[in-house]
């Protein structure tokens, strides 16, 4: 059978996959389904025949270089059409081509032979010899007389070049369709000849429509088969062969056989004349294709195809695998050729950087406009598609480069931070409503990652360069991604959300789980940082909203994340329409997963990894919502954050987010007998105690639910696993344990039973206070036992991150004894059992410390003596760590308030800061059963706040003044006023000497002025008693 010669194809209205190509792509990943989507139409396909090469292009032979002469004479390659010597061509055979020349045998050269004797007779090296000998003078050189050459030769012009290019991209088009095995048959031509060879043609319009498709296609099929050299080629760089022989590069490259060591070197070819020149960076060709003027369908063609281009050459994969192999050529060079002296590590570290800039030079900033430009572009939606999917690697670039030099001489300013300025948020945003499914998924996809990435580069920004102390920050957000987040929000929070949520819905689990982690990398942060949930505790116990100390919330840099966290919730009101909600559809996936009658039939279960990225977006969504909530006053009723933190809570209300979080954490499914094992089973149940820990904060509905159906008991037994208040979460990070979200959850849920009860419980005497069972249960599930033993547990300093761990468990148990103290202390009228059942569990606990050799381990102590001593180790130093240099300081502060507020209750307070009702009516000593015990806890608790040292004053008060913190101000009051109220005349006594009356002389007089009758009436209570004990004269005492 004869073959055409003048192409693959007899003519171009054939199926380009037809002839000797093979229709079989089931060896291709089905991930490359946005390489075989629908594109633009190429441009119009070019008749090529094989060129007879004019003698006056070669003045030597190709292959072994020597220069032609009479007698060294040219001769042409009947294949290829190229001229090589005799000796470079010195085989005869028959080819199965038409024509009456190929009936007998003919010259073919050396390169062409090995591809004859593989039966490739359509070598691409015939598409070679015009891409690399055309130039623009070609017309105007004269022939040379120094060979045998004919006269009558043709010369190569632009058409030549463009036809060779069309063939080109149609021969390695149907190479994608071929088995993988035949990639190394049919590609005979190496990365760094003819990328090179193509590439140069693209600053001409004619011909660049044409290379910039083949490039592209080379890329893709470099990509799907694994080969990274064209992507080198690309950037001026290329993998070539070592051999000690004497046989030329050009042909050991072509030797697809070789099996030499791979070296990455710039292109280097002895004597070469026309070819491309060496190390030449083909981007900023490609990027000019991009800029292209025009909209027609093939200007449009070649701009996606140029896009391709820039979108291989990016890939996040590809530029690692290149600086990873640059990196190993010179640790191998600098083994080789050694070292000695000293070494300048900036100066090595900043030369490696700019290495390694070298080694991937691409315009970014050149290119991420050039993107946005192409992603609006409605004329073509495959051009917009591929634009949108390059953003992504773009990003990831520019996050690379940014974080390299954060700490090194280089220079380079991340384009993230022009995002807002040129519009390129909104951009993405507004791809949320494509109609195109793939262009909505990649705008998701980009717009996450640029959240992610510009937190990333604020982080390694903000991270000093020495050696400090500070918690890790990853994943914690930052002033240049809020404003990111605050953009996406103002766009996406009305006519997008509907968007949103449908990817949430979407039946495939991929975009669902694209969509939960979009959620997710928008609120992160609010998991992420101390500072999201750190202040739950002091405003369900009224600390936080107390008006007469001065305390005011402060900008925690968090705002932007929980406006977001709401706004997915409730929308946007100024934006019609804007009243779909993400949450229902978060809720319905964690749902998925667990079995309740309740909820009526039960759909089918989404995968456990899209659960627990939904679990986390609620989780930090009802944080968000908690501490809008929490914050509230009298004067943030109409606050318009306030407000729509209310429409947040209705609507989780209503989704009974509060049930699903408790189906959670009671599921056997859910448990591990390791638990500091990272699993998505953990993950998933540590985001439901975070959900409650929020819900409970801020609603009563769901604390009444949660309490009346054993969220208090699950909540301890789950935080006293082993190991749960000891391995970091994979949730919230090293800062947090796993199980600190449990005792919170339920510490707070102990606190908003007592300080309701306090307020509501009509009839104390009932035998049904609904306070007092919670106690019992919290003692049931041994909650005297926990407290105990991490009350006395040292906390590990030299970690910062441990450290603040264990304060913020120390801090959670210290609020959870104030309120079963105070809780028992109610229950004096209910013949003690409160106060009693607790004693004897302290009592128990004592005991058993001893039996099992607490002798040996200290000082032996019972829970209340433990909590005084924490109180006392901690009030006189607190100061010390609130100067701190360090990303977020050590909560001693807050360790020392939560201390302040439980050695109250231990000393007989019942009623919780805020509610003044029992120290206006008890005015006498109560000489009840267990008087003795909180004497005792009077004078402990007594002797640290009129301790001196040598040279100062008493602690008392340089606490009142709020020298160390104005948070610490009321609770001090409150302990003082046990102290006074549950002690004797003698307490009193020293409590007055030390000083205090004078500033709270000062408290009474801003509490009248603020109108705060909780702090106004504790400080006539305390002038009461510790005035009638004033010494007159006495300097120490002060006047009132």
């Amino acid at each position: 059978m004869k073959l055409n010669q003048f192409g693959s194809h007899s003519n171009w209205d054939d199926d380009p996959h037809s002839g000797s190509r093979n229709n079989n792509n089931n060896q291709y990943d089905n991930t490359l389904s946005i390489q075989q989507e629908s594109t633009a139409p190429p441009p119009p396909r070019l008749d090529f025949t094989v060129l007879t090469i004019p003698d006056v292009l070669r003045p030597h032979c190709p292959s072994c270089f020597n220069p032609f002469s009479y007698t060294f004479r040219r001769h042409h390659c009947r294949l290829c059409g190229d001229i090589f010597c005799d000796a470079c061509s010195n085989h005869r055979t028959v080819l199965p081509l038409e024509g009456e020349e190929f009936d007998k045998a003919v010259r073919v050269c050396d390169v062409c032979m090995k591809d004859v004797k593989r039966g490739n007779y359509f070598s691409l090296r015939r598409y070679l010899t015009s891409l690399q000998l055309y130039s623009d003078d070609t017309k105007d050189e004269k022939k040379r007389e120094d060979g045998s050459g004919t006269s009558g030769e043709e010369q190569i012009t632009l058409d030549m070049v463009a036809a060779s290019l069309s063939s080109l991209s149609s021969d390695i088009d149907a190479m994608l369709l071929e088995p993988l095995t035949s990639f190394t048959d049919k590609m005979t031509i190496p990365a760094s000849i003819l990328v090179p060879a193509v590439a140069r043609h693209l600053k001409r319009r004619k011909t660049g429509e044409y290379a910039v498709r083949v490039l592209a296609t080379l890329l893709q099929l470099g990509s799907v088969v694994g080969d990274d050299s064209f992507g080198l080629a690309v950037l001026g760089h290329s993998v070539i062969v070592n051999d000690d022989g004497g046989a030329d590069e050009e042909e050991k490259l072509m030797n697809s056989d070789s099996t030499h060591s791979i070296q990455l070197l710039s292109d280097r070819k002895k004597g070469a004349t026309n070819n491309t020149s060496s190390n030449h960076n083909y981007v900023k060709d490609v990027l000019k294709v991009l800029e292209w003027n025009g909209n027609d369908i093939r200007t449009l063609s070649a701009q996606e195809q140029a896009v391709k281009v820039i979108y291989y050459i990016t890939d996040p994969n590809f530029i690692a695998g290149a600086l990873s192999m640059k990196e190993s050529l010179e640790e191998d060079e600098n083994d080789v050729s050694g070292g000695s002296g000293p070494v300048d590590v900036d100066a090595v570290s900043d030369e490696y950087n700019d290495r390694m800039d070298e080694m991937i030079q691409i315009d970014i900033h050149r290119a991420f406009r050039s993107m946005l430009d192409h992603a609006t572009s409605s004329a073509s939606p495959s051009l917009q598609r591929w634009a949108t999917a390059c953003l992504r690697h773009l990003i990831t670039e520019d996050q690379r480069r940014a974080c390299s030099v954060a700490h090194s001489s280089s220079k380079y300013e991340s384009f993230s931070s022009q995002l807002v300025s040129t519009g390129g948020v909104m951009i993405l945003c507004s791809l949320l409503n494509s109609e195109d499914g793939e262009t909505r998924a990649h705008a998701t996809s980009a717009l996450e990652a640029i959240v992610i990435a510009t937190r990333e580069i604020g982080l390694a920004l903000h991270e000093p360069s020495g050696k400090g102390r500070g918690l890790s920050r990853v994943g914690r957000g930052t002033e240049r991604d809020s404003a990111i987040v605050d953009d996406i929000i103002s766009n996406v929070g009305g006519s997008g959300l509907p968007a949103l949520a449908h990817l949430l819905i979407s039946a495939d689990e991929s975009v669902s789980m694209m969509g939960c982690s979009f959620i997710l990398s928008l609120i992160s942060p609010l998991l992420t940082d101390p500072r999201g949930s750190g202040r739950t505790l002091q405003q369900c116990s009224n600390i936080a909203t107390s008006m007469a100390v001065g305390f005011e919330e402060k900008d925690d840099g968090l705002s932007s994340y929980r406006n977001a966290a709401i706004a997915l919730v409730v929308g946007d009101d100024t934006v019609q329409g804007s009243d779909v909600s993400c949450l229902p559809s978060l809720i319905e996936i964690v749902r998925s997963g667990v079995d309740s009658s309740s909820w009526g039939g039960r759909n089918k279960a989404r995968p456990l990894k899209v659960q627990v990225k939904a679990a986390e977006c609620i989780a930090a969504v009802a944080l968000a919502v908690g501490h809008g909530i929490g914050m509230h006053t009298d004067q943030s009723a109409y606050d318009p954050t306030y407000v729509r933190a209310k429409s947040a809570l209705e609507v989780m209300e209503e989704e009974r987010i509060f049930d699903v979080a408790l189906q959670i954490i009671k599921s056997d499914s859910h448990r591990s007998l390791d638990s500091s094992r990272d699993t998505p089973d953990a993950r998933l149940r540590e985001a439901a105690g975070l959900i409650l820990l929020a819900m409970s904060s801020c609603s009563s509905v769901s604390s009444s639910y949660l309490i009346s159906n054993g969220a208090v008991s699950t909540s301890l037994t789950i935080a006293s696993e082993p190991g749960m208040l000891n391995a970091a979460s994979t949730v919230r990070g090293k800062w947090a344990s796993k199980g600190l979200c449990f005792l919170e959850a339920a510490t707070t849920l102990l606190i908003q039973s007592w300080t309701t009860s306090t307020e509501q419980e009509s009839d104390p005497r009932s035998s049904t206070s609904p306070s007092l069972n919670l106690l019992l249960e919290a003692l049931n599930s041994g909650a005297v036992g926990l407290a105990s033993r991490l009350v006395k547990t040292k906390v590990t300093l030299k970690s910062h991150d441990l450290a603040y761990s264990q304060l913020r468990v120390k801090i959670a148990i210290c609020f959870l004894l104030s309120s079963m103290f105070g809780i028992a202390n109610k229950s004096h009228d209910n013949n003690d059992v409160g106060a009693s059942r607790l004693y004897s569990a302290i009592d128990a606990d004592c005991a058993q410390f001893l039996a099992s050799g607490g002798n040996d381990t200290g000082v032996r102590t019972d829970l209340v003596g433990a909590t005084l001593n924490l109180l006392n180790a901690t009030l006189p130093y607190a100061h010390q760590f609130t100067k701190e240099d360090a990303d977020e300081p050590l909560p001693m502060v807050d360790l020392s308030e939560a201390c302040l507020l439980a050695a109250g209750s231990m000393c007989g307070l019942a009623g919780p800061i805020g509610v003044h009702s029992t120290v206006q009516s008890n005015d006498d000593v109560d000489e009840g059963k267990y008087s003795h015990l909180r004497l005792d806890a009077c004078t402990m608790a007594c002797d640290v706040l009129t301790a001196t040292k040598p040279g100062q004053g008493a602690l008392l008060p340089t606490v009142l003044v709020g020298a160390i913190g104005e948070s610490l101000i009321v609770p001090t009051l409150r302990l003082s006023l046990a102290i006074c109220h549950y002690g004797n005349i003698d307490l009193c006594g020293e409590l007055s000497q030390s000083g205090m009356l004078v500033p709270v002389g000062d408290i009474l007089q801003r509490a009248l002025a603020s109108s705060d009758q909780y702090t106004f009436s504790v400080a006539v209570v305390l002038v009461k008693f510790c005035g009638q004990c004033t010494v007159v004269g006495s300097s120490a005492s002060g006047t009132v």
